[in-house]
């Protein structure tokens, strides 16, 4: 291959750099969203080191998280599956949130690292904003400024409580996660104005239908009458709002003795709960998707006339270059680290 056709290579070697990163990362964008017309969020990447990512896996692939011992527990048992070569670490870890934070293992090589890229950056990113039920469940502009307000509120809550209780009410909230979620969509709660009118509706219906000889019938078999247990049953069930799925939100609307921070607590684990059903209820759709937009990626540079690419006979596809611009990032890294940081516009 001659020198010229070589210097149109998006990389040369297995080691790479940021402006490689840059280069690679504005080929595969032009690929995403000109042929494949993807919609996604804004993109930040972010390269980590092995102990970040296990930072990372205990804290459930979150950048900001609580102080709680079972996250202490899990990293231990995840840094010795991988000191003892039992268990590999992943090649990037992707949340979704607004914008898309993407981060990709320093020890990857640069082709690994164009393969991620193309995987999470753009095969989950455009899953998290399109997919029903991601937009259903969770709100990618509000997550981490959230989990950051959860985080700051529960340190204050160990300051004026004391460790000890917050970390019972953690304990329990815990342990009812998984039935600590809304899977199903309910209609929402009525305004006092539209209560109201439905009254006004119903009462004019009974009115225009009113007839007198509903009078004159014989009343029901005792058979029929519902017994006082049953009626205050079917009426207790009526003002807890019962049946009810999400466990944690029951309790914190209806516990008797659950103080406002206690609540308060609940809620926040019901919130972060519902962001990590929604990637696993839709784990088979979404890796077919992300699975399908590298190999895409991959594909593309060597089919003639696509892309603004041409392949010469013997040369190369030529890649046409992009501009690339860094910013500061305003998004906090993981729990007691700071990643090296590569943002995109």
């Amino acid at each position: 291959m001659s020198k010229g056709a070589a210097s149109n290579l998006l990389f040369h070697s297995s080691d790479w750099n940021f402006e490689t990163l840059a280069r690679t990362y504005d080929a595969i964008e032009e690929i995403a969203l000109g042929d494949l017309g993807l919609d996604v969020y804004p993109n930040q990447l972010e390269i980590i080191s092995s102990e970040q990512m296990l930072d990372a896996y205990s804290s459930v692939g979150m950048p900001l998280m609580y102080q709680h011992w079972s996250f202490g527990k899990r990293f231990v048992f995840e840094d010795h599956l991988y000191r003892r070569g039992r268990r590999g670490l992943a090649y990037e870890l992707v949340i979704n949130s607004n914008p898309c934070i993407t981060y990709l293992m320093e020890e990857n090589t640069m082709a690994m690292q164009a393969l991620v890229t193309a995987h999470a950056a753009f095969g989950h990113n455009h899953f998290f904003k399109n997919n029903y039920l991601f937009r259903q469940w969770t709100d990618a502009s509000a997550i981490l400024s959230y989990m950051d307000f959860a985080k700051k509120y529960i340190s204050k809550c160990e300051e004026r409580h004391g460790t000890t209780a917050v970390e019972a009410i953690l304990d329990s909230a815990h342990a009812l996660m998984e039935q600590g979620v809304f899977r199903y969509r309910r209609p929402p709660r009525l305004s006092t104005e539209k209560e109201q009118e439905r009254m006004r509706e119903r009462l004019e219906y009974e009115e225009q239908t009113f007839s007198d000889l509903w009078r004159t019938l014989p009343p029901a078999g005792e058979n029929n009458d519902p017994t006082q247990l049953e009626r205050e049953l079917s009426e207790r069930k009526k003002s807890l709002n019962l049946p009810e799925e999400n466990l944690l939100y029951f309790l914190e609307k209806t516990s008797l003795i659950l103080e406002p921070w206690q609540r308060e607590i609940l809620r926040n684990r019901s919130s972060d709960r519902a962001v990590l059903l929604s990637a696993a209820t839709d784990e088979g759709h979404e890796r077919g998707m992300r699975h399908f937009r590298p190999l895409h990626h991959h594909e593309q540079p060597f089919r003639p006339g696509q892309n603004k690419r041409r392949r010469d006979a013997g040369d190369s596809p030529e890649v046409i270059p992009m501009s690339f611009s860094s910013r500061a990032s305003t998004i906090p890294a993981f729990r007691g680290s700071t990643p090296m940081r590569w943002d995109l516009p």
